[in-house]
């Protein structure tokens, strides 16, 4: 029921009720059915009049199709120019190394001869002279010499190869070195390095030499003061004995702590007749560990008459 309709009743029923309680008034001359009748006429006419319809919530307004969307601006990207960077100045001594031969790690036996070199460019703006040198600047020299001067000059962006002697030490083990490029003015710029590895080795006896040549003294019979040089791979006892001419020695031995050399000191003597030249032998009998023999080796005595 509206909120119309429900005012119109409540109007009435006052009206009834006043009808009621108030008897000194004057009453209409119809009767009460009249009354009554009327009352429901009201009603049956205003239950016939229509409701009022509850109109639909006013919609939003929408973008006809077919419109551009309207998007934000977005940030300019700001790109900074920065300035091309200087140039870096070449030194004046400057070595780019290139090749090198035996590769770190390389075995050798003790005592082997080792060859070792390097390719350098000259990456720098002076021209290097023969006054430059390779220079040995530390670790195991193996034997090798403590500088090496540069064969030839070398100007800028030209290349040159060095080479240095050494010997692989006595012992076994792994033995490395750097050398240094050294300018005319002492200046050192760059540097190499040299790693070898000595073998292990079963020990034996692996030369044996002396120091006989040749001879002419003032006075036969003649004494030679005579050395034995015996060297070995490793640590371990050398037994031997000589042979002079078919005189055979009693066994000597040596004992090594290491791989390396040992010299035996000893006179030959009686040696010469006067006026005559006399060729000498000596052989080197190494019982152990070898069981070999070295030599012989020989020498003549001059005598004067």
């Amino acid at each position: 029921m509206t909120k119309k309709l429900s005012l119109s009743l409540m109007l009435i029923m006052c009206l009834l009720v006043s009808a009621c309680n108030f008897p000194l008034l004057s009453q209409p001359t119809e009767e009460p059915n009249a009354l009554a009748t009327a009352v429901a006429q009201t009603l049956q006419a205003m239950a016939s009049q229509p409701l009022p319809t509850q109109q639909p919530p006013a919609q939003q307004p929408t973008m006809p199709a077919g419109l551009p969307t309207v998007t934000p601006p977005q940030p300019t990207a700001v790109f900074t120019v920065q300035a091309p960077p200087t140039a870096t100045p070449q030194p004046c001594n400057k070595a780019q190394f290139l090749t090198e031969t035996i590769p770190d790690d390389t075995e050798f036996n003790a005592g082997e001869a080792v060859t070792k070199s390097w390719t350098f460019k000259n990456a720098g703006t002076c021209t290097w002279n023969t006054n430059y040198k390779l220079v040995f600047a530390s670790g195991e020299a193996m034997g090798g010499p403590a500088s090496v001067k540069f064969s030839k000059s070398v100007a800028p962006n030209d290349q040159i190869t060095i080479q240095v002697s050494l010997k692989a030490p006595a012992t076994t083990g792994t033995y490395s070195a750097t050398w240094k490029l050294q300018a005319e003015d002492g200046t050192q710029f760059d540097q190499v390095t040299v790693r070898i590895k000595v073998k292990s080795q079963a020990f034996a006896v692996t030369s044996v030499f002396t120091n006989l040549s040749n001879v002419s003294p003032e006075h036969c019979p003649y004494t030679y003061p005579m050395d034995i040089s015996i060297e070995t791979s490793a640590a371990g006892k050398v037994v031997y004995q000589t042979d002079s001419n078919g005189v055979v020695s009693g066994l000597q031995s040596l004992i090594f702590d290491a791989a390396g050399t040992k010299v035996v000191e000893m006179d030959w003597s009686g040696l010469g007749v006067e006026g005559e030249t006399t060729v000498y032998s000596l052989k080197v009998f190494i019982k152990l560990p070898n069981n070999q023999t070295f030599g012989p080796f020989k020498f003549t005595v001059i005598c004067p008459e």
